[in-house]
């Protein structure tokens, strides 16, 4: 199996690249007026990069990731064996390149200059963001014969589908107002086999998070609840660095917080508030930043750094559909075949919480696939469908 190109084998690859990610770098300088012009015109000269398919060029040393980053890129030339251009590169690195560059152009390493900032603010102020904490916070509706996972259910589903607020993705934003109801949006549903994990739930719990604002909130709502009421402790790994617009790096948590805990929001956001600051002053919620995330590896390229700290999970969440993707190694496989067969083993119990934003799944139902190609053209990259799924190793049972 090939990785996904961005050369025109794949649609949506191929349309990223030409106007998804040049329409980016428009938002970027409409959110940032005050850019210095240098920084200005590295971002126009990358977007006329990308339409006009020029060669791929290393960003400038010093950054602590150029060794990395030259390694990336002669892998990357090697494994083409030819020259590699914006539209003809393997897209999962490619994409990463591509926000890399846009950091190099803004000078982040001596700025500090988040480009994204302004797109997550406005998030962050959204009223709607605080409404749909409240309604999670407020408890389900219906009280069942297991109430405790009435709410764990409900805040499960909260941190599925906020993976639809994307700020990369409008296609995907689009069905955002949707988030509560999974209906048929939901193609592969595992939930009964997260609920035993939980109930027999060993500490900690490591989340592999995504996006900032709405789901970054939905997954403190998630991360709560474990640690409330089944005593775990939780270690959110976020980026290094600002990057994919709206990935949640360990800055945007610590405005979370607060903006939870501010005057004005509700008694239940600041009591929310109150258990995550405990969380971090007891150490039992960690914030673990790291540049894997950042880079363009995949699950199966896990550095011994986090494989260590996750053989001592009980759960293991990954976020997100970019994630998702890093666990397929951003191949398109047999979609009906077991998930199993196509990620690399993972060391403790894995949850898999994705909306479709990109091309490659597995472990689909052959006339539920056969549904959503017939009527649902565009599924595997809208935004509307999600997945819960998951991962459990070959020693340990669900």
């Amino acid at each position: 199996m090939t990785p996904i190109r961005t050369d025109g084998s794949n649609e949506f690859a191929h349309h990223t690249v030409t106007v998804r990610l040049p329409a980016m770098i428009d938002q970027v300088l409409t959110d940032n007026p005050g850019l210095p012009a240098s920084a200005a015109g590295a971002l126009r000269e990358l977007q006329g990069d990308l339409i006009s398919d020029a060669p791929l060029t290393m960003f400038d040393s010093p950054a602590p990731d150029y060794d990395a980053w030259t390694r990336f890129m002669a892998e990357h030339q090697q494994r083409l064996g030819r020259p590699a251009s914006w539209q003809n590169s393997e897209w999962f690195l490619l994409e990463h390149f591509f926000f890399r560059r846009i950091l190099a152009a803004v000078d982040y390493w001596h700025t500090n200059i988040d480009p994204y900032a302004p797109a997550k603010r406005r998030e962050l102020d959204s009223p709607a963001l605080g409404q749909q904490i409240d309604s999670i916070l407020d408890g389900p509706s219906d009280s069942g014969r297991d109430p405790g996972f009435d709410e764990f259910a409900a805040r499960l589903c909260f941190s599925l589908w906020g993976n639809r607020m994307d700020l990369s993705h409008s296609q995907s934003m689009a069905h955002a107002d949707a988030a509560q109801t999974a209906g048929e949006s939901l193609i592969a549903d595992d939930s009964a086999a997260v609920r035993e994990i939980v109930r027999n739930l060993a500490d900690p719990v490591h989340f592999v998070c995504d996006n900032a604002g709405t789901e970054l909130a939905a997954d403190l709502c998630l991360a709560d609840w474990l640690m409330r009421e089944r005593g775990a402790g939780v270690h959110l790994h976020v980026k290094y660095h600002p990057t994919f617009v709206s990935d949640a790096t360990a800055a945007d948590v610590h405005q979370m917080i607060d903006r939870l805990g501010s005057p004005g929001t509700s008694s239940a956001r600041r009591a929310l508030a109150e258990r995550l600051v405990s969380g971090l002053d007891t150490g039992k919620l960690l914030i673990v930043p790291d540049p894997f995330w950042n880079s363009p590896l995949f699950f199966g390229d896990l550095p011994d750094r986090i494989l260590t700290t996750f053989a001592e999970a009980g759960l293991i969440i990954i976020k997100g559909d970019m994630n998702y993707r890093r666990l397929l190694a951003d191949t398109i496989v047999p979609a009906t075949d077991p998930l199993q067969t196509w990620a690399p083993p993972m060391p403790a119990p894995t949850v898999m919480l994705r909306t479709m934003k990109g091309d490659p799944i597995a472990g689909l139902n052959p006339a539920r696939l056969r549904t959503l190609d017939r009527e649902h053209p565009g599924w595997r990259t809208a935004g509307k469908h999600g997945v819960i799924q998951v991962l459990v190793p070959d020693n340990r049972t669900p």
